[in-house]
């Protein structure tokens, strides 16, 4: 029988013979010497196939198709970045309102001063709030979608 060997990444690799099903492990144990494998490399023969996934000896041959495990990160590059704009928007609208305080005290008829401070310290809370609560809508996602990941793993695994 022919036993076709895959990387991975489905990329061949090559194929052996071996005589009977039960003589996988030994066919590859023998094309591995000839061959480099990677762990999670696998085997196909007479429609079944065999992985080879990392354990306590070094690589261990094991019915199935294996992948490795993708870690998903629990945050996200966004939130800080919405966070980093968040602050950046408050210290807009403290702009906004040390404007306005100085044009009210200085006794000022300067409308555009008064106008500016008020837009500007609109502006940087409205800006605030909403980065903030972006940050926060990323973070609950990102959790969201670690913990269904990590559900999903363990039911895979049967645990």
């Amino acid at each position: 029988m022919k036993v076709f060997a895959y990387r991975p990444t489905n990329a061949f690799i090559g194929k052996f013979d071996i005589d009977r099903l039960d003589a996988i492990a030994a066919g590859v144990e023998q094309f591995a010497q000839a061959h480099q494998l990677d762990p999670y490399s696998y085997f196909a023969c007479s429609g079944r196939i065999w992985t080879l996934v990392p354990g306590t000896n070094g690589l261990e041959l094991q019915e199935g198709r294996e992948r490795p495990v993708e870690p998903i990160k629990r945050r996200s590059g966004w939130t800080e970045f919405l966070r980093v704009l968040g602050i950046i928007s408050i210290l807009v609208g403290l702009l906004g309102l040390f404007l306005l305080v100085i044009s009210i005290f200085m006794s000022s008829n300067d409308n555009q001063s008064n106008q500016a401070g008020f837009i500007l310290l609109i502006v940087g809370t409205v800006g605030a709030v909403q980065s903030f609560l972006f940050a926060f809508l990323v973070d609950v996602f990102t959790d969201t979608r670690w913990f269904i990941k990590k559900i999903a793993d363990e039911r895979s695994r049967g645990d």
